[in-house]
């Protein structure tokens, strides 16, 4: 967790530096690539040897960002591809219990990666508790896997004593599920039909994407 609070600083100071609102930050570095945690460790270490980011500084470092993210997700590979199935894995939460491979056999399943302190997560995320979630709660074809990337019971339940979110959130503390996945960039949603094959998949959040998604729920429950 030290690098995931060294990373939420360097956002910090940089929004500061900019007067603007963490939030708007954060949303605005989705837009251009995706989430890249490399761009944010990269402005850690700016921050920890004393550089201060102001005017022109401030300037050429959103420049470096935008080009390094480019770079970064264009060299980036999907390591599950459309059609590919789905990696077998296993969640245990002392909230929610044990998901296995077996539990998901012939089921839609929606697998949706996060963590607590990404904004287009928590965009993401409420629209799962506005609208998936209270559509699909009930079928017993669908199957709603939430995981917290980085992050353990005890983070989640803090976290949804907040956000009062009634779908489950599973911890993933060392990426072992994430990593079958990919190894950057969040928000992600992977959709899997009854065959197990994916059909859907996408990284960050617009209100386009998600409503896309709906459809693609939509169409493979019909099947």
């Amino acid at each position: 967790m030290k690098g995931t609070r060294t990373l939420e600083r360097a956002v910090i100071v940089l929004a500061q530096e900019m007067k603007v609102s963490i939030f708007f930050l954060r949303v605005k570095i989705v837009e251009f690539a995706g989430f890249t945690e490399s761009i944010f460790i990269f402005v850690s270490k700016m921050i920890k040897t004393g550089i201060r980011m102001r005017s022109v500084r401030i300037f050429s470092l959103i420049g470096l960002m935008w080009m390094f993210m480019l770079g970064v997700n264009a060299q980036g590979v999907e390591k599950v591809k459309a059609g590919d199935a789905m990696p077998a894995f296993s969640l245990n939460s002392e909230v929610y219990g044990k998901v296995t491979p077996a539990d998901l056999k012939g089921k839609v399943v929606l697998v949706s990666l996060f963590a607590t302190w990404c904004g287009p997560c928590q965009l993401e995320l409420g629209q799962v508790q506005k609208v998936l979630w209270p559509k699909y709660k009930d079928n017993a074809d669908f199957k709603l896997l939430v995981i917290g990337r980085e992050h353990t019971d005890a983070d989640l339940k803090k976290y949804n004593e907040r956000k009062k979110f009634t779908f489950p959130l599973y911890p993933d503390p060392k990426r072992e599920v994430f990593s079958l996945f990919a190894d950057q960039s969040i928000p992600r949603v992977y959709l899997f039909g009854k065959d197990g094959k994916l059909v859907h998949a996408s990284i960050g959040y617009t209100a386009e994407e998600f409503q896309h998604l709906m459809e693609s729920i939509e169409q493979e429950l019909a099947k």
